[in-house]
C-alpha cells in the first residue's frame, strides 16, 4: 500500500496499484500480448512510463489473475542487464527460487549453469518444476544496457544472454508429445534504441513479433493520473491547476516523470499548509519546465563547497553521453564512485544521501537502504539528465572532456607503435591546457582508456621535445631582443607546463606500483629542464623554488615509493641546499624561511630513520631557530606557530630517545604552551584541538616514566577529553575515532597500574565500542580490525584477573577470530602471524590452567607452526625464545 499519492520521479513498484492510473487499457493490452507471444519489448521513448507500466500494470495484473489461460501463479523475476547481466539473472533467479532449487545451488553456481547455453533456463525448470503450475516471467527493464555492455568487449556473453531470453521464451520439449511453454520474457528499451537490435540474431525478429510500443497517455488518462490518486489520500487538488498541468503537459516528452515529481511537491507543501493543490504553489516552484531543475539545484546549493564538488563528480559518473549524443544513465557501485571522486565512502555517502531524500528522489537506491561499497547508485529517471540545467551543462562537459582524453590516448598508442610522432604547436598546447584544467586521474581515464601512464608520458615526451626545440630556435636568433624574449617566453610556458608534472601527475602516479620508476624519470627530467631554465635566468627566484621542489619530491618518492633512503637523503641535501640560496639572495623572505626549516626538519626525519641521532638532533634545532625567528616576526601567524610546535615536538622525542628526560620534558611544555596558543587564536580548528591533545598525551607518557603516575594520568585525561570533543564535532572522523580509541586503551593501563580495575575495565570497553565503530564504517580497514582484536584480548585479562573465567574465554575467543581472518586476508603478514600466535598461545595457557591439557594441547599446537615460521628470521630473538617456550609447554603438556 502507497504512503503519499504521488511518487516523484522513481518508477512505480508492483505494490502500488492503488495510485496507479490512466494506464487501465495499455495494462490490458499488455497481458493480451504477452498470452499471444510469450516474448513482449515495450518500447518507447525515454519517460513515457514503461517501467511502471510494466511492474505496477503488467506483473499486478498477471498476479491477479487477468491471464485466465495461465491462472494466477506466478514467479516474477526483475532485473537490469547492467555491466554483468547473467549475474543480475542469476541472483534474482536464486532469490526466487530458492525453495525449490534447495542446496543443489547457489546464486554463483546457478549463473554458471545459464551460461551453457540458450536452453538452460528451461532445463533448469525441467528438472526443478515449480509448484502449482506456476508461471516464470523474467522482467529485463532498462534493456538498452545490453548494448554499452556489447560495446564494451564483453560481444559474446552479451550475444549469449540475449539467446538465452530468446530460447526461454520459446516452447521445450519434455517428453514426446509434451510442451512446456511456461517462461514468459518481457523487455523494456527506449526506441532510439531500435537500431541496435541487428547486432543480436533473433532479437529484431522477436521484437517485431511482440512490440508494443507505449501510447503517451491521451488527456482523459492523463487527467486521471493527476487527480486520482490525491483523492484516493482524501486531497484535493484545484481544477485550474488540473487544467494548467494538462496544457503543460501536452508536448512534454517527460510528461510522466515531470508530472510526478511536481505533483509530490506540491503534495507536500499542501500537507504542510493544510491547503488544496493549487496553481500559486505550482508557480511557486517554476511550473512544469523548471521544477525539477529548480530542486535539483536547491539540493545542490544546501551543500557545502566541497560536497558540491563531489556531487559534480558523482553525476559525471552516472551518465554517458553515446552515439548521436544519446545521454542515459550509467549505474556505479558505491565503491567505484569512491574510487573516482578520492574520497572516504562516508563523504561520499553524505552526497548521496541529499539527492536520495524522500522528497527528491534523485538518486537510487531509497534512503531506506544503508549503501555499502557493492551498491549500486543510479539516477531515478532519465529526465534528470534532460531537465536539471545544471547536469545537462555536466554531461556536455564530460562528453568533450572524454572525447579529447581519448584523442591524445589514440595520439599516444600510435606513438608508442611508432607510427606517429610527438605533439605539435599548437595541438600541443590545447592538450596542456585541458590537462591542466581538468587534471585527469589514473581513475577517471580508466572509464575511457587503458593507457592513461602512455597518454601522459607521452604528453610529457612532446613537452620536452618541444622545450628542445625551442631552446635550438633561441639560439638561431641573431638579435639579443628577440632571444631575451623567447628565453622569456619559454621559461614562463616551461615553469607553468613542468609544474603540473612536479605536483599533480606525480602524486597521481606514484599511487601506482608500477608506474613508480615512470615517475622518477618524470622528475628527474624536470629537474634538468628547471636547471637549463634557471642557467638562462639565475636570478629568477621562481624557478630556482621550483628546482628546489622537484628535488625535495624526488627525494619522497625515493623515500616513500622505492625505498631507497640513500638516494632520497641525497636529494633532500640538493633541495635544502638550493632553498639556503633563496635565503641568502632575500633574509626577509619569509616563505623562503619557511621552505629551508622545512628542508631542516625532513633531513632530521631522514638522519633519525638512519640512527644517525646527533645529525637530526642538530636539523630539527636549526629548523626550530628558523621558525622561532618567522613567529617573532609575526605573531599571530597560525602556520609559523604549528612549525614551531612541531619542532618543539621532535626535539622533545629526540631527547626523550637519548635517555635526557629533562630536556624531553622541557621541550614538550614548550610545545604544549604554543599549541595552547593556537587553540586560543582559533577555538574551532581541529588540527591544532588535536596538537594540544598530542602534547598532552607526551606529557602524559614523560610523567608515567619518571613514575610520577597521578601526573601522567592528569595529563592523559585532558588529552582524551579534547579526542572526544573532535569526534562530537565529527562523528565520521576517522582519525578522530582512533585516537580516542588509542586514548581510552592508555587510561585503561594506567589506572590497570593503579589497581582500579573497574576503571580500567570502563575504559577498555570504551575502547572496543570506538574500535568495532571504526570497523563498522570501514569494514576492510585492518587497523581498525587489529585494534578490536587488541581490546578483546585486554577484556580477557581483566575478567580472567577477577576470576570471571567464562567472560575471559569469551575474549579471547573473540579476539582469535578477528585474528585468524586477518592472517587469511594476507598470510605473510609479520604482526598478523605474531598476534594470531599470541591468541593461540593466550588460550593455551588459559586452559592449562584450568588443567584442560586435551585442550590447552590443541591451541599450542596450532600456535606451534607459526611460531617457527617467525622463527625462521634468525634476527628475532623473542621469535626464537617463544618458539622454545612453546616446545616446553607442549613438552610438558604430553609427559
Amino acid at each position: 500500500m502507497s504512503q503519499q499519492p504521488y511518487i516523484g520521479l522513481r518508477p512505480f513498484e508492483r505494490d502500488e496499484t492503488d495510485i496507479f492510473f490512466g494506464r487501465e487499457t495499455h495494462t490490458d493490452e499488455l497481458i493480451s500480448r504477452l498470452g499471444k507471444h510469450h516474448f513482449l519489448a515495450v518500447v518507447g521513448v525515454s519517460g513515457c512510463g514503461k517501467s511502471s507500466l510494466v511492474k505496477t500494470g503488467l506483473i499486478a495484473g498477471l498476479e491477479a489473475g487477468y491471464l485466465a489461460t495461465v491462472g494466477t501463479h506466478w514467479r516474477v523475476v526483475e532485473m537490469r542487464p547492467s555491466h554483468q547481466p547473467f549475474q543480475a539473472l542469476a541472483e534474482r533467479l536464486f532469490s526466487e527460487l530458492e525453495h525449490e532449487l534447495g542446496s543443489d545451488y547457489t546464486a554463483e553456481s546457478l549463473q554458471q549453469a545459464l551460461r551453457q547455453g540458450s536452453l538452460s533456463l528451461h532445463e533448469l525448470l525441467a528438472q526443478y518444476p515449480l509448484p502449482n503450475n506456476a508461471q516464470l516471467l523474467i522482467v529485463c527493464d532498462q534493456f538498452e544496457e545490453i548494448f554499452r555492455y556489447f560495446q564494451q568487449g564483453a560481444v559474446a556473453e552479451a550475444r549469449n544472454f540475449v539467446s538465452l531470453l530468446l530460447a526461454s521464451s520459446k516452447a521445450y520439449p519434455l517428453a514426446a508429445g509434451v510442451v512446456s511453454h511456461s517462461i514468459y520474457v518481457v523487455i523494456t528499451m527506449r526506441s532510439d534504441f531500435l537500431g541496435d537490435c541487428a547486432q543480436f540474431a533473433g532479437l529484431v525478429e522477436a521484437i517485431n513479433q511482440g512490440l508494443y510500443l507505449t501510447p503517451r497517455l491521451d488527456v482523459e488518462q492523463l487527467r486521471a493520473a493527476i487527480e486520482e490518486p490525491a483523492f484516493v489520500f482524501g486531497g484535493e487538488i484545484e481544477a485550474a491547476l488540473v487544467t494548467q498541468l494538462l496544457e503543460d503537459a501536452e508536448n512534454n516528452p517527460d510528461q510522466l516523470p515531470l508530472l510526478q515529481h511536481v505533483l509530490m511537491r506540491l503534495w507536500n507543501l499542501a500537507q504542510v499548509n493544510q491547503t488544496a493543490l493549487n496553481t500559486q504553489a505550482y508557480e511557486a516552484l517554476g511550473g512544469l519546465k523548471a521544477a525539477l531543475s529548480n530542486h535539483a539545484d536547491e539540493v545542490y546549493n544546501a551543500l557545502s563547497e566541497s560536497q558540491q564538488g563531489l556531487a559534480e563528480v558523482l553525476f559525471r559518473g552516472l551518465t554517458e553521453r553515446g552515439d548521436a549524443l544519446r545521454d542515459t544513465r550509467r549505474p556505479l557501485q558505491l565503491a567505484k564512485i569512491v574510487e573516482l571522486a578520492g574520497v572516504t565512502t562516508a563523504e561520499m555517502v553524505a552526497v548521496i544521501d541529499a539527492f536520495r531524500q524522500a522528497d527528491c528522489c534523485f538518486l537510487m537506491p531509497p534512503l531506506g537502504l544503508v549503501l555499502q561499497d557493492e551498491t549500486v547508485i543510479d539516477i531515478s529517471h532519465e529526465s534528470l539528465i534532460r531537465q536539471w540545467e545544471r547536469l545537462k551543462d555536466w554531461a556536455a562537459d564530460e562528453a568533450e572532456s572524454v572525447k579529447t582524453y581519448q584523442r591524445l590516448e589514440d595520439r599516444a598508442l600510435e606513438w608508442q607503435k611508432q607510427k606517429a610522432g610527438l605533439l605539435q604547436s599548437p595541438e600541443l598546447e590545447n592538450f596542456q591546457q585541458w590537462w591542466q584544467v581538468k587534471q585527469p586521474s589514473p581513475v577517471w581515464a580508466q572509464r575511457y582508456g587503458e593507457q592513461f601512464a602512455v597518454s601522459s608520458a607521452f604528453l610529457q615526451e612532446s613537452q620536452k621535445a618541444w622545450l628542445q626545440e625551442q631552446e635550438r630556435a633561441e639560439k638561431e636568433k641573431q638579435r639579443a631582443e628577440e632571444q631575451a624574449k623567447l628565453v622569456v617566453q619559454q621559461k614562463e610556458l616551461a615553469l607553468e607546463v613542468i609544474s603540473q608534472f612536479t605536483y599533480e601527475i606525480p602524486e597521481k602516479l606514484a599511487k601506482i606500483p608500477q608506474t613508480a620508476k615512470l615517475t622518477a624519470e618524470i622528475l628527474e627530467y624536470n629537474i634538468q629542464a628547471l636547471d637549463k631554465i634557471y642557467a638562462l635566468n639565475p636570478n629568477d627566484s621562481n624557478a630556482q623554488r621550483e628546482r628546489a621542489v622537484n628535488y625535495s619530491n624526488v627525494g619522497n618518492l625515493y623515500l616513500d615509493i622505492l625505498g631507497n633512503v640513500n638516494k632520497a637523503l641525497d636529494y633532500y641535501q640538493q633541495s635544502s641546499k638550493l632553498l639556503q640560496q633563496l635565503v641568502t639572495q632575500d633574509p626577509n623572505n619569509a616563505q623562503a624561511l619557511r621552505d629551508v626549516s622545512i628542508s631542516f626538519n625532513k633531513l632530521g626525519d631522514i638522519y633519525l630513520q638512519l640512527n644517525q641521532t646527533e645529525k637530526a638532533l642538530d636539523y630539527y634545532q636549526q629548523a626550530l631557530k628558523i621558525r622561532q625567528q618567522g613567529v617573532k616576526q609575526d605573531p599571530n601567524n597560525a602556520q609559523a606557530l604549528r612549525d614551531v610546535s612541531i619542532s618543539f615536538e621532535n626535539l622533545g622525542d629526540i631527547y626523550l630517545q637519548l635517555n635526557q628526560t629533562d630536556k624531553a620534558l622541557d621541550y614538550y611544555q614548550q610545545d604544549l604552551k604554543i599549541s595552547q596558543q593556537g587553540v586560543t587564536q582559533d577555538p574551532n580548528n581541529t588540527q591544532a584541538l588535536r596538537d594540544v591533545s598530542v602534547s598532552f598525551n607526551n606529557l602524559g607518557n614523560i610523567y608515567l616514566q619518571l613514575n610520577q603516575t597521578e601526573k601522567a594520568l592528569d595529563y592523559y585525561q585532558q588529552s582524551s577529553k579534547l579526542l572526544q570533543q573532535l569526534v562530537t564535532q565529527d562523528p565520521n572522523n576517522a582519525q578522530a575515532l582512533r585516537d580516542v580509541s588509542v586514548s581510552f586503551n592508555k587510561l585503561g593501563n594506567i589506572y590497570l597500574q593503579l589497581n582500579q580495575t573497574d576503571k580500567a575495565l570502563d575504559y577498555y570497553q570504551q575502547d572496543l565500542k570506538i574500535s568495532q565503530q571504526r570497523v563498522t564504517q570501514d569494514p576492510n580497514n585492518a587497523e581498525a580490525l587489529r585494534d578490536v582484536s587488541i581490546s578483546f584480548n585486554k577484556l580477557g585479562n581483566i575478567y580472567l584477573q577477577l576470576n570471571q573465567t567464562e567472560k575471559a574465554l569469551d575474549y579471547y575467543q573473540q579476539a582469535l577470530k578477528i585474528r585468524q581472518q586477518g592472517v587469511k586476508q594476507d598470510p605473510n603478514n609479520a604482526q598478523a602471524l605474531r598476534d594470531l600466535f599470541a591468541s593461540y598461545g593466550k588460550l593455551g595457557s588459559f586452559y592449562k590452567k584450568q588443567k584442560q591439557h586435551k585442550e590447552a594441547q590443541k591451541y599450542f599446537e596450532q600456535a606451534l607452526p607459526i611460531a617457527e615460521k617467525l622463527a625462521e628470521d634468525k634476527m628475532n630473538y623473542q621469535a626464537q625464545q617463544d618458539l622454545k617456550i612453546l616446545q616446553g609447554d607442549l613438552k610438558s603438556l604430553k609427559e
